[in-house]
């Protein structure tokens, strides 16, 4: 046999034999399926070839070559839909089957010379002379290889993990040799010197894809040393036989050829045979090449039935890591299973370097453990930094993977899909990666741990429920014996009775409460003979409440004696029920509330007696809790105050009826009585509508149980003695200072005369010095005598006016016009002085009788004085001038933002000649004048002010209708 012939035979056996290691491998997969069916189409493409140069003429030749017509293309559209489905390539549903339709319309070719127009003799055997047709089916079938070619480069393109990238680059690589090898197969028919290759790429195309599917990285050195030894070996035992078989059959046929079909037969019996043969010396192979670890891989591959008689989940996780670490000689490992309640997955067993076990913590619902719940692969440290899902992946779990070195990162999953547990595989201790089946058998582990792990979940679960119901059961029998004892130690009487109405049991306190001598006298009679016949029909109707709606409970009846005595009585009702949820009938407790009732009726009468005296009181009475809150008030408070009890009840009395400014004398009275001492004040309260009311307030403590629970305080109204104090202080005030000022009139008056004629002299003599003297030092005194000769003139022309005020010009004027007046007359000096004037007019108000000038000099002088004083003490500052009216007057306010009237001058600011400006100039006639001015106009002038935040002056003038 020429080695011609020898390579369709080798594709038929490589693919039969490939055929059998897929499909053991997966049966169910539909790309193994697939690819099995391709595997198929170069068998028989082999078969085709084998007999075409096999053949004796080139009749024959021609005919095997017409049957490979239509298995080209469909070996090539078997590529496309494998590399479709194995890629997930979208694309039409109608597509594939309309591929298959122009393959198998390529069969009616067969007979015809459309494709082959006959066969020719090349230095290496036959080859065909290609018709008009066949440029048609070499482009369709290597289009359709191409299209398969880009399905894969995409999907090359597209993927993330290594490995899976490695394995689609060796199924490119295969499709690459075979589709160069088919062009070799038709370049030669031109004449070219080259050796058909079509059947050398499909024989490369097979080892490669097989294996890329099979095993997920052939690039691994350890894996191509070890498989590339068991496939030498298996080459060699099958070799040796086989040439064995072909150099017998070329000496003993000498004459004549071997037969055909015994080569087929040869072929089929070694394909078949190649499995068992393979595995046998892969596992001869296996045990040379792991040596001390082969017998870990063994246990390993029987984990399985290890651990299915395990119970206890530490020693399951403690006997698996184990293993893995012994068998793939791993650094560390560590299993991670839920810890309740949070099922975060923390340490549950691990072996390798870092013993003891390390704290490691990945918590529940987190980027990495639900990636793992949803995937069922296995996840490498690198993937964590590329796989987009898990960028968000947190900081501390990135930090305790790279502290333990993690390499590998599997889920156990139950055979619900539920995560079960998590193995981590450190680094190897040979510092080498994990080849694809190091990573194949931890996955299959990892799913038989899982399994097993679930197993022993439910165990325990199933012993626990075991042993929960048994302490249920000791639980039930130790309360039945309580329950007996808190039964007939109980204060109050329990009867249990059926539907009929019939006592069933009593307690011994029952039995007392109605004056039996002993539970048997009770039992079996009717219970309403407990009770008073006035009671009957409302105990029944409420009976049927209490069966309808579950309980009815504290409804009290007149109860009866053996004697016929009555008793007041409380009753309780609740249902009693079956096991199966069925009314039995019911438990009734009563209690016997003589004593209470009779504690009631004397507490009713002592609250009547303090509710009377409590509300009829004149005075305003509320009652606070601890933390002042309102918890009663009476009719006099209502009065005083406004409010009424609903409104204001739980509230907090600061928030009420104390002024902003009281708030701590209030609370000082609070503590002085819940101290336990009383506390008298006389103060200033709030009205509801927020008007001031003068109070004398008296506060006591509460008392109850020995301890201070609150506070009552009396507030009596003294707004009318505080008013008629007060009007009796103004009167005595203006009376002193009207007569001072008529005193001081006339010696002013006086004084004024008899200065006025010297000054006059002093003024017109210093005046004719100054005109004549031309010294200049001499010029300066005069000028100063002058000075203040003027300013003594100036003084003694304000007490002549003092003196000799004029009845005042009255007529109803506007308010608002005199202020608007003034503040023109002073607008430069003011906006000079860096002042900011703020009026708040009140519009509307009505007219009052005064006189225009004198009201405005008024306004003048306190626009003055508030002008200085601020830019004496912050170089400007802000002027509020509001208009109001209250009542029975119309009220004018100058505030200033200066720095404030000392409190012990405020009283003596009308005084004349009383000044706080020194040697600033004041004379202290303008504040006495303006008052003299106020009280000619009947109405009333005052200030008020605190130190360092202004002052505030008030000008009141009556409202007078006109007539």
């Amino acid at each position: 046999m020429s080695t011609h012939l020898l390579f369709p035979l080798l594709q038929v056996i490589f693919s039969l034999s490939l055929i059998v290691v897929v499909l053991r491998r997966n049966f169910q997969n539909i790309t193994h399926r697939l690819f099995s069916l391709f595997l198929v189409g170069l068998a028989v493409w082999g078969v085709l070839i084998f007999g075409m140069r096999a053949s004796p003429d080139l009749q024959h030749a021609y005919y095997w070559e017409n049957l490979l017509i239509p298995v080209g293309p469909f070996i090539g559209v078997l590529l496309y839909h494998f590399a479709v489905r194995y890629t997930l390539t979208q694309i039409r549903r109608w597509f594939i089957p309309l591929l298959y339709l122009i393959c198998f319309l390529f069969i009616f070719l067969i007979p015809t010379d459309l494709v082959h127009k006959g066969m020719q003799l090349k230095p290496y055997g036959y080859a065909p002379i290609f018709g008009p047709v066949f440029p048609v089916i070499a482009i369709f079938s290597f289009a359709i290889m191409l299209m398969a070619l880009l399905a894969l480069v995409k999907s090359y393109r597209a993927l993330l993990n290594a490995e899976h990238k490695n394995r689609i680059a060796y199924i490119i690589l295969g499709v690459v040799f075979m589709f160069f090898g088919g062009m070799f197969d038709i370049l030669p028919t031109f004449g070219l010197p080259l050796y058909p290759g079509l059947i050398i790429g499909n024989i490369i195309f097979c080892l490669l894809v097989t294996v890329a599917i099979v095993r997920h990285n052939l690039l691994d050195i350890r894996v191509v040393l070890r498989k590339g030894t068991a496939y030498v070996l298996t080459s060699a035992v099958i070799a040796v036989p086989f040439v064995a078989i072909f150099l017998l059959t070329t000496k003993v046929f000498k004459e004549g050829d071997f037969p055909s079909w015994a080569y087929f037969i040869v072929a089929i019996v070694l394909a078949f045979a190649l499995p068992h043969l393979w595995q046998w010396v892969q596992r001869w192979v296996d045990r040379w090449f792991y040596r001390d670890r082969y017998d870990y891989l063994q246990a390993l591959g029987t984990f399985s039935q290890q651990t299915q008689s395990l119970t206890d989940s530490a020693r399951l996780g403690s006997t698996m890591v184990n293993l893995i670490a012994k068998a793939l000689r791993s650094s560390n490992v560590y299993l991670l299973q839920p810890l309740p309640p949070s099922s975060d997955f923390t340490t549950s067993s691990s072996t390798g370097a870092n013993n003891p076990t390390p704290v490691i913590h990945l918590k529940n619902g987190g980027v990495l453990v639900k990636w793992l719940e949803r995937s069922n692969s296995m996840l490498s440290y690198e993937d964590i930094e590329i796989i987009p899902q898990l960028q968000a992946t947190t900081s501390k779990e990135m930090e305790t993977l790279e502290r333990l070195g993690a390499e590998l990162i599997s889920p156990l999953k139950a055979p619900t899909g539920q995560l079960s547990g998590i193995l981590i595989m450190g680094k190897k201790l040979s510092e080498q990666p994990y080849n694809s089946e190091d990573k194949q058998l931890i996955s299959t582990i990892c799913n038989q741990m899982g399994t097993n792990l679930e197993n022993v979940r439910l165990y325990n679960e199933s012993q626990q429920e075991v042993e929960e119901r048994r302490r249920a059961e000791e639980a039930l029998r130790e309360s039945q014996e309580a329950l007996r004892k808190t039964f007939e130690s109980v204060a109050d009487g329990i009867s249990v009775i059926n539907l009929k109405g019939i006592i069933t049991e009593v307690n011994q306190r029952t039995v007392e409460m109605h004056g039996f001598s002993s539970r048997e006298e009770l039992l079996g009679k009717s219970a309403s003979e407990l009770v008073a016949p006035c009671d009957h029909e409302r105990i029944a109707k409420n009976m049927r409440r209490a069966l309808k709606q579950g309980a009815l409970r504290g409804v009290e009846y007149t109860l009866l004696r053996t004697d016929s005595s009555e008793f007041p009585g409380e009753l309780g009702t609740s249902v009693l029920k079956d096991a199966s949820g069925n009314l039995v009938g019911h438990v009734t407790i009563a209690r016997d509330i003589t004593k209470r009732k009779q504690a009631e009726a004397a507490l009713k009468l002592q609250q009547a007696y303090f509710q009377q005296l409590f509300d009829n009181s004149p005075d305003a009475i509320v009652m606070l809790d601890n933390i002042d809150r309102v918890v009663q008030i009476n009719r006099g408070f209502e009065t005083l105050f406004g409010y009424q009890a609903e409104e204001i009840k739980d509230l907090f009395i600061n928030e009420l009826i104390i002024p902003g400014d009281c708030v701590e004398e209030a609370a000082t009275l609070s503590r002085t009585a819940l101290d336990g001492k009383a506390a008298r004040k006389e103060t200033v309260r709030k009205h509801k509508d927020g008007s001031l009311i003068d109070v004398s307030a008296l506060g006591y403590p509460i008392h109850f149980d020995n301890k201070t629970v609150g506070v009552y305080v009396i507030y009596s109204d003294i707004t009318e003695r505080k008013q008629a104090e007060e009007r009796e202080k103004e009167l005595q005030r203006e009376l002193y200072l009207s007569s001072r000022l008529a005193s001081i009139g006339e010696l002013a008056a006086g004084v004024a005369h008899q200065l006025n004629n010297p000054l006059t002299g002093v003024l017109g003599f210093s005046q004719r010095l100054l005109r004549k003297s031309s010294d200049q030092e001499t010029n300066q005194d005069l000028r100063k005598i002058y000075g203040e000769a003027e300013r003594a003139a100036k003084i003694v022309q304000n007490l002549l006016t003092f003196a000799r005020r004029r009845q005042p010009k009255k007529e109803y004027s506007d308010l608002n016009n005199i202020v608007q007046s003034a503040l023109e007359l002073r607008a430069y000096e003011l906006k000079a002085s860096n002042i900011e004037v703020i009026t708040n007019l009140a519009p509307g108000l009505p007219k009052i009788i005064l006189d225009f000038h004198q009201i405005q000099e008024v306004f003048l002088n306190l626009i003055l004085n508030a002008e200085q004083a601020m830019t004496e003490a912050n170089s400007g500052g802000k002027l509020t001038i509001e208009t109001e009216e209250n009542k029975s007057y119309v009220r004018t306010t100058f505030t200033d933002d200066g720095p404030g009237i000392p409190a012990e001058h405020l009283d003596s600011i009308f005084d004349p000649f009383f000044t706080t400006k020194g040697e600033k100039g004041g004379t202290g006639l303008g504040l006495s004048v303006c008052h003299g001015i106020i009280i000619e106009h009947g109405g009333r002038i005052y200030a008020k002010c605190k130190p360092g935040k202004g002052t505030t002056f008030f000008v009141e003038f009556p409202i007078i209708a006109k007539e």
